[in-house]
C-alpha cells in the first residue's frame, strides 16, 4: 500500500505539459503529461506518460529514466 496517499496535503499544479501533484509528507513529485485521447464523453481512451519520483523498481529493470 502506497502510506503518501493517506490524509496527507498535496500541493497541485497544472499546465499545458500535463499535470504536477507534490506530497508535501513524503516530496514526491507525480507528473502526468496526456499523449493521446480517443473517443467521446460517455467512452474515452487516454494513454498517458506519468512519472513517479520516487518509484522503485527491481533492480534487473533499468528503464534509463529519472
Amino acid at each position: 500500500m502506497d502510506d503518501s496517499k493517506l490524509g496527507q496535503t498535496q500541493l497541485s499544479y497544472s499546465c499545458r505539459a500535463g499535470q504536477a501533484s507534490i506530497n508535501l509528507f513524503t516530496g514526491r513529485l507525480l507528473f502526468e503529461h496526456p499523449d493521446i485521447s480517443i473517443g467521446n464523453n460517455s467512452y474515452k481512451i487516454e494513454v498517458s506518460h506519468i512519472f513517479n519520483s520516487q518509484l522503485e523498481l527491481p533492480n534487473d529493470i533499468n528503464t534509463y529514466m529519472g
